[in-house]
């Protein structure tokens, strides 16, 4: 979509608070020949899909949004819920500066969702295998494509509507968007401050690295030998 038709589709849903989400890379050809040529936003509501190359903002100094585009995403009043989310959440955050309220299938969401189990399985099912590349003038890729983004909403709808709205509490949190963020560059002179993120994300590792220790200590005394069996040992040893 160009820029008139994203700002049609965000006036459409300018009321609406949910919303499906992903942000991908896709390749325009063989991924082991050819570099990336494409980030895609895909945006999605009802059957209304807005797919969005992100690739020509990415060369901007500074790096940005079309600001129709960048408002819409970090009102707060909206969630987007998708499978994998995080990652993309924290493409948006350090590649674009643009923060959101999202929901990922994955870290927190439904306790049925979680335990249903196959939800990669239907994503699979209803993708076509061409899903990871990207031909804009060919309708095959950007029915996939459309597909992809059509189901993150079509999930979260479903759940919604039988197992009761999201909790904030799953609205994935600062200090783990700064935990999916160092793969992506950062921007410069960010709008979003991320010192105190920062440091809960450098507090909970610690306290991983506190966790791993202890349990390797367990587990090392667990398999130590009783003093008991020590000392027959040797005993053994003597004898022999």
């Amino acid at each position: 979509s160009n820029l008139t038709e994203a700002a049609a589709f965000l006036e459409r849903w300018a009321e609406a608070r949910e919303f499906g989400l992903f942000v991908r890379r896709v390749h325009t050809k063989n991924r082991a020949f050819f570099p990336v040529r494409v980030v895609l936003l895909g945006i999605s509501r009802g059957k209304r899909v807005l797919l969005f190359d992100l690739v020509p903002h990415l060369r901007e100094v500074p790096r940005s949004l079309p600001a129709e585009l960048a408002t819409f995403l970090e009102d707060p009043r909206r969630t987007f819920f998708g499978m994998d989310l995080k990652r993309g959440s924290a493409r948006m955050a350090f590649e674009f500066d643009t923060v959101i309220r999202s929901v990922d299938f994955n870290v927190r969401a439904w306790p049925a969702l979680r335990t249903s189990g196959g939800l990669y399985g239907m994503f699979n099912r209803f993708v076509s295998p061409d899903i990871d590349l990207w031909r804009p003038d060919n309708l095959e890729t950007l029915s996939a494509q459309a597909r992809h983004a059509y189901l993150q909403w079509a999930v979260a709808r479903y759940f919604m509507t039988f197992h009761g709205p999201a909790a904030d509490d799953w609205v994935i949190t600062r200090s783990e968007l700064f935990e999916a963020g160092p793969v992506y560059l950062r921007v410069k002179d960010a709008k979003h401050d991320w010192a105190s993120a920062r440091e809960e994300w450098v507090e909970r590792k610690k306290e991983r690295a506190a966790f791993s220790i202890m349990e390797t200590l367990k587990l090392w005394r667990h398999r130590r030998p009783s003093p008991q069996a020590e000392a027959v040992e040797a005993a053994d040893a003597s004898g022999r």
